[in-house]
């Protein structure tokens, strides 16, 4: 993986996007002809059961994907009533999300508070709703406490009562997931700052490229957006955003790239993405989750993995086709969701701030923006937060990757 150096995270070490299953090679011992022709029976037995085990959950796929249009066109005689479409939606559209991911692999939902430990904050109370619970049941008219400076009243009012999940982001998984906990509103990150709304359809279709959003998004910062969303749905309705921009490869935690438009620039503060007046007012209103493979945890960050690793969700290499065989084709990946409830995210925070002397109305939006990637980093074990590389070096990354791919395909073919 020498030849990949160039991609990796000088200061931690760290292969942001390299596929783990990739980064050490299988070597194996000489066999005897004897092992190899058994060997190779087993691979033909092997190859047979995979296509069938492919072919039997792409129809599961394309079942899970019908049964979700049918329900939405259900649904679209609610939409009249922004709160009652949301609420049908969060019942209805869970078991075609479900579906869908165990048609990929992810047989069991396993589902985490992040340590409070790790997050060094209180020990919630022993009676505490799960993350996910809390955050869904925020009140719809909290009390707004301070205004920003330029934001009216009534605008003021309308960010507070929205609700916004911040989410890791490797692939497939962590949208189908987030359909199926939360029913809510995608927000793209754009390559040159801003963000724009999507559909659960048009998310999964960026989930299989490469690069970040292009152009610039419709709304320049959170506050917009937000605004928007207020007025074109209902604030109960969740906006979930990945901040990281593009994917991962599952072991460490992108430089959030909102902030200044794309990450690894120049360093400068842009005024779009994610605005201090937003994240103030939405102090107490944001939940965190990050998603963990059992399988890599702990790999890329010096640690050898005890066994071979199988292909993951993560979706950094591969044209989408051949991803979604070989995902396919594994039998099962071990995935856990860890959430930072927003109490918990407010403390950590608060606390982060508190630390560098910029808590409340005069924290900025970098400052708050760095404490709540901080929260992602410390509740997710055996994830590293890179310092270099953002979203927008996948797609080089990719590149490079498909060329070396290519040329060593060529090599072995003289």
């Amino acid at each position: 993986m020498e030849k990949y150096r160039v991609f990796s995270d000088e200061s931690t070490g760290v292969h942001p996007f390299i596929p783990v299953a990739y980064m050490k090679a299988q070597l194996s011992p000489p066999s005897s002809l004897a092992v190899r022709v058994c060997s190779l029976s087993v691979s033909l037995v092997a190859f047979v059961c995979k296509t069938i085990l492919v072919g039997a959950r792409l129809l599961l796929l394309f079942f899970s994907a019908f049964l979700a249009a049918l329900t939405q066109q259900f649904l679209l005689i609610f939409l009249p009533f922004p709160y009652m479409h949301w609420l049908l939606s969060l019942w209805l559209m869970a078991l075609p999300a479900r579906l869908a991911l165990f048609a990929l692999g992810v047989w069991n939902v396993d589902e985490q508070a992040a340590d409070f430990r790790r997050l060094k904050i209180r020990a919630p109370p022993p009676n505490a709703p799960s993350p996910w619970s809390a955050f869904l049941s925020l009140p719809a008219a909290p009390v707004v406490s301070f205004r920003p400076v330029g934001v009216s009243s009534s605008d003021a009012k309308k960010i507070r009562s929205c609700r916004v999940c911040l989410a890791s982001f490797t692939g497939l998984v962590e949208p189908l997931y987030l359909a199926y906990r939360l029913a809510p509103r995608f927000a793209l990150v754009h390559e040159h700052g801003g963000f724009s709304f999507c559909s659960i359809w048009d998310f999964l279709k960026f989930s299989l490229q490469f690069r970040l959003a292009p152009g610039q998004g419709t709304y320049r910062t959170l506050s917009a957006l937000l605004l928007a969303h207020e007025k074109s749905s209902t604030a109960c309705m969740p906006v979930v955003i990945f901040p990281e921009g593009q994917k991962s490869n599952g072991t460490c935690i992108l430089q959030w790239t909102a902030a200044a438009g794309v990450a690894g620039g120049d360093g400068r503060n842009d005024t779009a993405g994610f605005d201090a007046a937003a994240l103030q007012l939405l102090d107490g209103r944001v939940a965190e989750v990050g998603c963990i493979y059992t399988a890599i945890a702990g790999a890329g960050t010096g640690k050898e993995p005890r066994a071979a690793v199988p292909y993951g969700p993560p979706h950094t290499v591969h044209p989408p086709m051949h991803h979604l065989r070989l995902l396919l084709s594994t039998a099962r990946h071990g995935v856990a969701f860890v959430w930072a409830a927003p109490s918990a995210v407010q403390a950590s925070v608060q606390q982060q701030l508190q630390s560098l002397g910029g808590a409340g109305a005069s924290a900025s939006a970098s400052q708050i923006l760095s404490s709540l990637r901080e929260v992602m980093t410390r509740m997710l074990p055996g994830l590293t937060a890179v310092k270099s590389k953002g979203g927008k070096d996948l797609c080089k990354f990719n590149e490079y990757w498909e060329k070396t791919q290519q040329e060593q395909y060529l090599k072995n073919n003289r």
